[in-house]
């Protein structure tokens, strides 16, 4: 029992290092990959962000014709809310939380004031391109008029890239169309670019940047944390694995002490039961047969050790009157009387001692042929001690 709880020991030592490493690179494989997803997560936002800023850019100043780009960019924020991209930041600290959902609100508020400078742009635009048409038209009626018409359309133009506002249109007393509509017209895009202009404002008013300038310096400050304090478990677990590889040699040491004198043990043990002149059999708790000398096998006339039966039950069908029966006094084939003599070991196993009396069974019966003839003879005989004193 003490040798099973000692390679047990030793088995613990050994493998605890190796599950420990497995286990601290599983974890720095998780932390790894955890990591590189959540930086790939804020530099999608940020290009996301920066995407947003050149649409408006080219809005204000009439160069995006298609809005694909801005739809795809909705979608793509929308994917930034999804529960999987929650859950990269869900272990780490409630402040980086935080500002990752700010800046994720930030990010939904943009979309939002650029579908107003989207509305606006194109009103505008529309706006200014249909008003010179309708100029044009007026040169021929009213050229006066006209060329005062031109003079505030070039000043609303101005107003569109200097970023000031152009004076409205003069209220129109007459009856015609044309100069009804443009009329409209004008102060329709009047009121576009004043509305442009405040959607502007409020874009350039989020303050994306410095929330993600924030964020990614939050999140890396973590990140270093993250860093020193697996280094500190690295040390520790080093710490531990030297000082159990030093438990393991120390244990491995032992065990061979404890082998070499087992051994030892055992050899002297072979040694003395081959010197016995009594025979000796060891068999295990299941019947095989462990130990034996020259001396048994003597007994049972076995010449080849080889041809030698190797379990309990061989032997007593072999030799079933002296394993079998009762009696300590067997008379083999060849005539020699045997005293077999069987213990149990602590572990169930059995231990035979044979003994050769062929001798004393001899004396025994000269004895009895003595004592027979003595009691037959006519004659008195008396025994006496010839040492004895008188």
């Amino acid at each position: 029992m003490k040798n099973k709880a000692f390679i047990g020991v030793q088995a613990l030592l050994l493998c605890a290092p190796i599950a420990l490493f497995a286990y601290f690179y599983s974890q720095q494989e998780l932390s790894s990959q955890t990591h590189q997803a959540r930086v790939t997560l804020l530099f999608e936002a940020k290009s996301i962000d920066a995407k947003l800023d050149a649409a408006v850019l080219q809005m204000l100043s009439a160069q995006l014709n298609q809005y694909d780009e801005l739809a795809q960019l909705a979608h793509a924020i929308d994917a930034l809310n999804t529960p999987q991209r929650d859950a990269l930041f869900a272990e780490a600290t409630p402040d980086i939380r935080q500002q990752f959902d700010a800046y994720r609100r930030l990010l939904s508020n943009k979309v939002l004031q650029v579908e107003s400078i989207k509305t606006a742009a194109a009103n505008i635009k529309n706006s200014l391109l249909y008003l010179p048409e309708l100029l044009i038209e007026l040169e021929q009626s009213e050229p006066e008029l006209a060329t005062h018409a031109n003079r505030m359309l070039a000043n609303l133009m101005l107003g569109q890239l200097y970023e000031f506002v152009a004076e409205p249109l003069m209220t129109i007393n007459s009856e015609s169309s044309l100069e009804q509509l443009i009329y409209q017209h004008f102060n329709v895009a009047l009121a576009n670019s004043a509305e442009l202009k405040k959607a502007k404002q409020r874009f350039l008013s989020l303050p994306s940047d410095q929330a993600f300038s924030a964020l990614y310096a939050a999140y890396s400050q973590h990140h270093s944390e993250t860093i020193e304090k697996t280094k500190h478990q690295s040390e520790l677990l080093l710490l531990l694995t030297i000082v159990l590889f030093l438990l393991l040699i120390v244990f491995a040491n032992r065990l061979y002490v404890a082998k070499n004198k087992i051994l030892s043990t055992s050899q002297t043990l072979s040694d003395a039961v081959a010197r016995l002149t009594e025979g000796f059999a060891l068999f295990s708790r299941s019947g095989n047969l462990l130990l034996c000398n020259s001396a048994w096998r003597n007994h049972f006339a076995i010449a080849d050790s080889e041809k030698m039966p190797r379990k309990l039950e061989e032997w007593q069908q072999q030799f079933g009157e002296i394993f079998n029966s009762d009696a300590n006094l067997h008379q083999t084939e060849s005539g020699a009387w045997l005293q077999v003599k069987q213990t149990n070991t602590h572990n169930n196993g059995q231990v035979f001692v044979s003994v050769n009396v062929s001798l004393f069974k001899q004396a025994e019966e000269e004895l009895r042929k003595w004592g027979h003839a003595i009691e037959q003879s006519p004659s008195s005989i008396v025994i006496s001690q010839s040492s004895c004193s008188h």
